[in-house]
């Protein structure tokens, strides 16, 4: 019995990982978006992966992107993380042929992957372009869109995309959704259209507003007169607040500060003559006939206004 169970144990050790390899190594894309967008920010095709891989996939997951290998290395290679950020993801391209295999970790189901290919032929006016989906995986529902270049006249689409809608901006779009692609499947799309200048669409592109800009619009930049009026403004209320606080503080000072009330001097008291004579016959001393001050005895002058004593001879 004990040996039946050892041989059990054995058997779950041996079949899990491959049940989480096969897991794992069975992707498929619940949605792909192929973008093809000539003579955008570069002389050549922009060719635009957005994927949405299917929510029963096993995470991280490794996928291999084929890419011809006259493109170079993929301009982007990310990952959109849970708070919705696009993040780089790891990649690795190897190559063979005409063809290189791209090599990336998925830690996120969205997964986002351009590259620039060179592949676009121009003759004068005339341009064309083929691109060609290798089918690598299952996906459930594949789209694709082409952007018509500014100035490109002519645009004819093989297979047909449907006629070109025009969106918000102006921008011209081709799209049609493919459907359900197997695994294996390979198509490719052509198109030509004419155009008689190299003019890049992206520096002719121009920011719009979703809505009319008003004085109510948030985040709208204030005028100059706006500005100056609330400069000027605050610069008041803030002479305003300094000229009350000076005064307040100056009250405060002199509340606190006792003033000093100043006396007059007190004049000389005046004595007329008769009151001199009077005083200076009065027995009993002598008195100053300037002032009337009594004198002591032996005194010249007086002491008080200084006026030399009279005195009377015996």
């Amino acid at each position: 019995m004990r040996r039946w169970v050892a041989v059990f144990i054995l058997l779950v050790i041996t079949l899990v990982p491959l049940g989480l390899v096969n897991a794992q190594g069975t992707i498929t894309f619940d949605t792909a978006e192929v973008d093809l967008w000539p003579e955008y920010d570069q002389p050549t095709m922009l060719v635009i992966y957005n994927i949405h891989i299917s929510p029963s996939t096993f995470m991280p997951a490794t996928i291999s992107l084929h890419i011809p290998t006259r493109a170079g290395d993929p301009a982007n290679v990310a990952t959109r993380e849970a708070d919705g950020i696009l993040y780089n993801a790891p990649f690795k391209r190897t190559v063979s042929g005409d063809w290189s295999q791209v090599t990336l970790t998925a830690t996120a189901l969205e997964v986002q992957f351009e590259y620039y290919d060179p592949g676009l032929q121009k003759n004068g006016p005339d341009r064309s372009f083929t691109y060609e989906w290798q089918g690598e995986y299952d996906v459930n529902s594949l789209s694709i869109q082409v952007q018509q270049p500014t100035g490109a006249t002519d645009m004819q689409i093989i297979p047909s995309l449907g006629l070109g809608i025009p969106s918000s901006g102006g921008i011209i779009y081709y799209d049609s959704v493919v459907g359900t692609v197997k695994a294996g499947t390979r198509f490719s799309v052509s198109l030509q259209y004419q155009k008689n200048n190299d003019n890049l669409m992206a520096s002719g592109l121009q920011v719009e507003p979703s809505a009319p800009i008003s004085s109510q619009t948030p985040g709208r930049a204030p005028g100059l007169n706006y500005v100056l009026a609330w400069t000027l403004g605050g610069l008041g209320v803030l002479l305003l607040v300094g000229g009350g606080l000076w005064y307040w503080r100056a009250e405060r000072g002199g509340a606190s500060t006792p003033s000093r009330k100043r006396h007059p001097l007190r004049a000389p008291k005046i004595r007329d003559e008769k009151t001199v004579q009077s005083e200076n016959i009065s027995p009993g001393g002598i008195y100053c006939h300037q002032c009337g001050n009594r004198a002591q005895d032996g005194d010249v002058f007086c002491r008080v206004c200084g006026t030399k004593l009279r005195k009377e001879e015996g």
